[in-house]
């Protein structure tokens, strides 16, 4: 089987559907589904096939979709896949199933795609489309740079009074002449329809030069006032700054004297203990230093020793001093941290 019938769409009569769609909701078989296709056609034609469903066999027609369907399945209906057998994850082809061979698509491509704006989709993209006058092209195009770059359009418009003529036939502007010439009062009254059409014309034109300045006096005056509420807001919100910052350089203050008072406190409780350690750790130091100038003064004469026996000597009575300094250093640390502890 070729990969474009891999997988296809199947279109079945109203009534086989709708058992097929009860037989799946209900989990019941309706028998051994089937299809058998006939040989591939060399004309570009439908090719013939025989559908069969729980032994009723109808006959079927493969033709090719003008469009392309991308298919996804979901378990969730909020995370889809791709599932075709095939890698593309498309169909191209549509199986069609009628009870009358005569109602099965003939052409080798389906005319129509699966939804009502496809309909004829092939002739519709490709149908004949109206010649643009190329004049009109130009113009828009000009037009349309000139407006993107900021500036006025650069073709120019000339607009003329067409004088279309009434039902006698004469214009309306010669129409005209002869009423001016056979009836005055017509002129008359035609004048002071003018003068009253501009009159209402100039009033109108004041009555919106005074809006437009009563707008802009509104809008400076709402300007100045979201202005000031601005300042307002801003100094409001530096003086919250300001209290929240000195309130925290207090309340460190505070806490910092807390600390030196505690200190002070704990310090007097423990005068007596500190002067103690203190006592032994100048004895301590003293003893060491005792220790450092005993150890340079038997290298210096273990330097000086000639005799094998009394070098032996001196050199073991070195190693004990050494242990000794090393013991009394590790007192003075110790002292050191007592001492710390109880400041």
């Amino acid at each position: 089987m070729a990969d474009g019938e891999a997988c296809m769409l199947l279109r079945l009569p109203e009534d086989l559907a709708e058992r097929v769609r009860a037989s799946l909701r209900s989990g019941e078989a309706m028998g051994e589904v089937n299809v058998v296709f006939g040989p591939e056609p060399t004309d570009g034609s439908a090719r013939a096939a025989r559908f069969s469903i729980g032994g009723e066999e109808l006959p079927a027609a493969l033709s090719n979709l003008p469009t392309v369907i991308e298919v996804h399945k979901s378990i969730d209906d909020v995370t889809f896949y791709k599932t075709i057998a095939n890698t593309t994850g498309m169909i191209r082809q549509v199986l069609e199933v009628a009870h009358d061979a005569d109602g099965l698509v003939k052409e080798g491509e389906h005319p129509h795609g699966l939804t009502p704006p496809l309909l004829d989709v092939r002739k519709h993209k490709w149908r004949k489309r109206e010649a643009r006058d190329p004049q009109k092209v130009l113009e828009v195009a000009l037009e349309l740079d000139s407006l993107m770059n900021g500036g006025r359009t650069k073709v120019d418009y000339v607009w003329e009074d067409v004088w279309e003529p009434d039902e006698s036939g004469t214009s309306i502007s010669s129409a005209a002449k002869q009423t001016s010439a056979t009836d005055s009062a017509s002129v008359d009254t035609t004048a002071a329809t003018e003068a009253v059409e501009a009159a209402a014309a100039a009033a109108a034109a004041a009555a919106a030069e005074a809006a437009e300045a009563e707008a802009a006096s509104a809008a400076a005056a709402a300007a100045e006032a979201a202005a000031a509420e601005a300042a307002a807001a801003e100094a409001a919100a530096a003086a919250e700054a300001a209290a929240k910052a000195a309130e925290a350089e207090a309340a460190a203050a505070a806490e910092a004297a807390a600390a030196a008072a505690a200190k002070a406190a704990r310090r007097q409780e423990n005068a007596a203990a500190i002067a103690e350690v203190r006592k032994q750790l100048d004895n301590e130091r003293s003893t060491e230093a005792a220790i450092q100038l005993r150890m340079e003064k038997h290298s210096a004469m273990l330097q000086k020793a000639s005799n094998y026996v009394l070098r032996g000597r001196m050199q073991n009575e070195l190693v004990e001093i050494e242990k000794e300094l090393v013991a009394s250093r590790s007192k003075i640390n110790k002292l050191q941290k007592e001492l710390e502890a109880l400041e």
